[in-house]
């Protein structure tokens, strides 16, 4: 729920709280981890590692927080007495206040942070410290038991201290001299505030009163009689008219302080579920627990008992210009108000559940509300328009969604949340593939200012969606031979119901990967059958259990049936060492010649290269096939994958790696082949290779273990407009990688910098030929498919910031299960040994490249006569080749001719 800025409670188990001044992140420090925690208070994203901010060895434990009142440094007090002062964008060391004896109990900052005083827990000193220096000012010497709270006056020339003792104190900053002994005559003081005019302290008890003291005079001005329980914090509202109690059990109170300083009980004010003083001071609005408002101006001369809200009011705040005032009520509804004259201006409606707090925006454009149906809402604050729903799980998985359906979630969010229409129940997870779309969610949380998400929702929204027809239903998955089976194949059935809106597409998964995307037509199943549709997979198995699972989507292909799984076991003889297959694509030579890229070829080479290097000593083979230039067309990928389905077994490793031209569509992926022409968006639909076109071809391929690498930039030249980068690439990558069941890492890259490349390679595959000499972090010998992911995600940023003034930063998404590429081995040139690219000689008879000379067991490939190459090294009759700047191996040189 929303919490004041620089509000601070520390339960008695040590740990503690505060919130920086802009509210926008808060700070958590462990009195067992001695470690401090940031989190975005608009994500609930962790915003740092537990060791950014350590600076304490591990038996410091934190006691105390504090921010400056900047933000820019923040403050954490050790039961080892010091108090640590760090930057808070960089995690360094300030200075160190080394004063105390026994544990920190406060921190407080004066108003421009140039001064900070701190307490101890038995000494009954206060410390002056300079804030930029960190040197010790003053010593305040005069309670005989600990400090339990410290207040500066706004003009930082007063500061006043309670303590144990049952007195308060009133000190002169500049000197240290000790002006007034406020005696409680009573209990202990737990806390104590200061008017905003400086001229009023109060100071609440353990025995639950408030009393009320002239600084100047150091004269008692009376006792409210305010709580039962202790008082765990007082404060003055902006005006000062107004004092805020409330206490350990919570209960919250306000008290009208310019009417009488010692109220009988039936002058003081009635509980209320909340006060709040506009931020220009003009106004105070009073919460009654009936449903009505009390909002008066300043000097009490305007007031207006505010009626609209059918049940009791729970939260209420000002606009920061002060306009306007939000309330929210028990009646699940939130409404605004119109400060100057009482008006109501917007009921916000769509909870399901009351209304617990309410919060504006920055600029006040934007309202949040937050519910006991679990979700928070924004708002528009000019419209009353619903921009968006967040709603957050006990597991700590979320998902964010816009009124027009889009969303964005975590890992698992998508799962927990259900769309009811009528009768019909579904997921949110069941429509990802049609909404999943963070990009949009973005745009929306900014106000839509380009018109984006409403475009996009004309072509495709929640409601057409689910206007679509209901998913089918798996009704049955079942092994044919059985649950458990001796080979690696099995036969599978699954009985499938139209629910109405047809059969389209039906996945096949094996452990999570795809060996089957089939749709052929099955929704016009239905006229003619209006039983269950049976169909027959045979699938490829991994020794051990194996998780099959069958989901159908209905024929327009936009809303998924919930997976039906089964575990068959495949007992299979003595495995075989696992194969290494490759395949590698890439296209300089685009018939468009807008589109023609310098590096994509040998970058394919070169990572083919790379595996076959790395992957020799780990694998029984390496299997590389190479599709290049003319070659990448639809028909050329639609060949190498039916061979590759054939051959590569399910035990085996496949790398599918794609290099030349991408582009993102309504938040999905397209390759564009060497043949593409471009000539509006819907032929870009229709004449690219898609997501589901790629989806169809590697469900061929059986290989469990598995990752796609896609070098592939996005071209503004297609379009003319700028080049969309981000999160919707994101989604589209997210999407694609789950529509596979593959780990999926991808570029990410910008249209110039792609183009200019870094060393005769693209940014990206640079990154990650340098990740297989370097990546190998845990020192197992081995470089597995999540090192190279971790090497390439920090690495790249870094150097492309280096190299070409901006941060190219990859995107992934993780599916399926952790294995190693290969062993680490260098595969880069040095930087003054590039190969040039321009060829040399040309291949005149068919022949073997082999990794050594005169070595037959060490064929890497097979050139055809014709294919023109660059010698780079001779050696008694052998010679070691380069095509595209990329070293290949060696031949005889009497296989090859000198261009002339």
């Amino acid at each position: 729920s929303h919490v004041n800025a620089g509000k601070e409670n520390i339960p008695e188990n040590g740990f503690a709280l505060r919130f920086d001044p802009s509210g926008l992140t808060v700070a958590a420090g462990s009195a067992y981890e001695a470690t401090v925690r940031l989190w975005d208070t608009s994500t609930g994203r962790e915003l740092n590692a537990p060791d950014v901010l350590p600076g304490r060895s591990g038996k410091d434990e934190i006691t105390r927080l504090a921010f400056s009142p900047d933000g820019s440094i923040v403050a954490t007090g050790s039961i080892d007495g010091t108090v640590l002062l760090q930057e808070m964008a960089t995690g360094l060391e300030v200075s160190v206040l080394d004063g105390h004896v026994d544990p920190v109990t406060n921190i407080v900052f004066n108003r421009n942070g140039l001064i900070i005083a701190t307490s101890s827990k038995a000494d009954g000193s206060v410390r002056l410290w300079n804030g930029a220096t960190g040197r010790q000012l003053q010593v305040l010497e005069g309670h005989v038991d600990g400090t339990t709270d410290i207040a500066f006056s706004p003009d930082g020339k007063i500061v006043a201290t309670v303590s144990g003792d049952a007195t308060g104190r009133i000190w002169e900053v500049e000197t240290g001299r000790e002006l007034h002994v406020l005696n409680s005559l009573a209990d202990a003081i737990s806390e104590v505030a200061l008017s905003p005019d400086g001229r009023v302290a109060a100071q609440g008890n353990y025995d639950g009163l408030i009393r009320l003291w002239d600084i100047e005079k150091g004269v008692h001005l009376g006792v409210i009689d305010a709580h039962e329980d202790y008082v765990s914090n007082i404060e003055f509202s902006p005006d000062g008219r107004l004092l805020m109690s409330r206490t350990f059990e919570g209960t919250k109170r306000a008290w009208d302080i310019t009417r009488d300083y010692e109220p009988s009980p039936e002058e003081n004010l009635p509980d209320f579920t909340d006060t709040e003083t506009s931020p220009d001071g003009r106004y105070s609005v009073m919460v009654g627990t009936e449903g009505w408002l009390h909002l008066s101006d300043r000097n009490g001369s305007k007031r207006y008992e505010l009626f609209g809200h059918t049940a009791q009011i729970t939260a209420a705040e000002f606009s920061p210009d002060s306009r306007t005032l939000m309330t929210g009520s028990w009646d699940s509804t939130a409404r605004l108000w119109e400060t100057a004259t009482g008006h109501e201006l917007q009921i916000l409606e769509g909870h399901a559940g009351s209304v617990e707090d309410v919060a504006f925006g920055a600029d006040g454009q934007m309202a949040l509300t937050g519910s006991s149906d679990g979700t928070s809402r924004l708002w528009e604050t000019s419209t009353g328009r619903e921009v968006a729903q967040f709603v957050s799980f006990a597991d700590g998985s979320w998902i964010v969604l816009t009124p027009e359906g889009f969303f964005n979630a975590s890992e698992d969010g998508a799962r927990y949340l259900h769309l009811v229409r009528g009768l019909d129940v579904l997921s949110v997870d069941q429509v990802f593939d049609a909404l999943f779309r963070p990009d949009l969610v973005r745009e929306a949380l900014a106000g839509d200012p380009d018109g984006k998400v409403a475009a996009a929702a004309a072509r495709l929204d929640l409601d057409k969606v689910l206007a679509s027809g209901l998913p089918p239903q798996v009704i049955e998955v079942h092994s044919l031979d059985g649950a458990a089976v001796d080979g690696d194949v099995v036969e599978v059935s699954a009985e499938i119901e139209d629910r109405g809106g047809g059969v389209g597409r039906v996945e096949w998964r094996v452990n999570g990967v795809v060996q089957g995307a089939d749709s052929r037509g099955l929704g016009a199943l239905e006229a003619v059958d209006d039983g269950p549709v049976h169909l027959l997979k045979r699938l490829f198995l991994v020794p051990g259990e194996n998780v099959v699972s069958v989901t159908a989507y209905n024929a327009a292909g936009l809303i998924a049936s919930d997976p039906v799984s089964i575990t068959i076991t495949s007992r299979q003889g003595a495995e075989s060492r696992p194969q290494l297959h490759v395949l590698a694509v890439g296209v300089n030579d685009y018939f468009d010649s807008r589109l023609e890229l310098n590096y994509a070829v040998s970058d394919a080479r070169a990572l083919g290269n790379a595996l076959r290097k790395a992957g020799r000593d780990l694998y029984e083979s390496v299997e590389v096939t190479y599709l290049l230039d003319e070659a990448v067309s639809a028909d050329g990928l639609d060949g190498a994958f039916e061979v590759l389905g054939r051959e590569v077994r399910p035990q085996d490793v496949f790398v599918f790696f794609l290099a030349g031209h991408g582009k993102t569509l309504d938040g999905r992926y397209y390759f564009l082949p060497r043949d593409f022409r471009y000539r509006d968006a819907d032929h870009l639909r229709e004449a690219a290779v898609s997501q589901q076109q790629l989806q169809s071809w590697l469900s061929q391929v059986s290989a469990q273990k598995s990752v796609l690498l896609l070098d592939t930039c996005e071209s503004g030249s297609l379009t003319q407009e700028a080049v969309t980068r981000g999160l919707e690439d994101k989604a589209a990558i997210e999407r694609l990688s789950r529509a596979v069941g593959r780990t999926t890492l991808t570029a990410s890259t910008d249209t110039g910098p792609a183009l200019e490349g870094f060393r005769q390679h693209g940014l990206f595959t640079y990154v990650l030929l340098e990740a297989f000499a370097s990546g190998d972090v845990d020192g197992d010998n081995e470089v597995e498919i999540t090192e190279l992911i971790g090497y390439v995600d920090e690495r790249l940023p870094e150097l492309s910031e280096a190299a070409f003034g901006y941060r190219q930063v990859p995107q992934y998404s993780s599916q399926g299960s952790i294995f190693p590429l290969g062993r680490p081995v260098a595969v880069l040139s040095g930087a003054d040994d590039l190969i040039p690219r321009t060829p040399t000689h040309v291949v005149i008879s068919a022949t073997d490249i082999l990794e050594t000379p005169r070595d037959p067991l060490s064929v890497i490939e097979s050139f055809a006569p014709g294919v023109t190459v660059r010698v780079v090294e001779h050696g008694d009759g052998w010679v070691r080749i380069a095509v595209n700047g990329v070293s290949i191996g060696w031949t005889e040189m009497s296989r090859l001719a000198v261009l002339q």
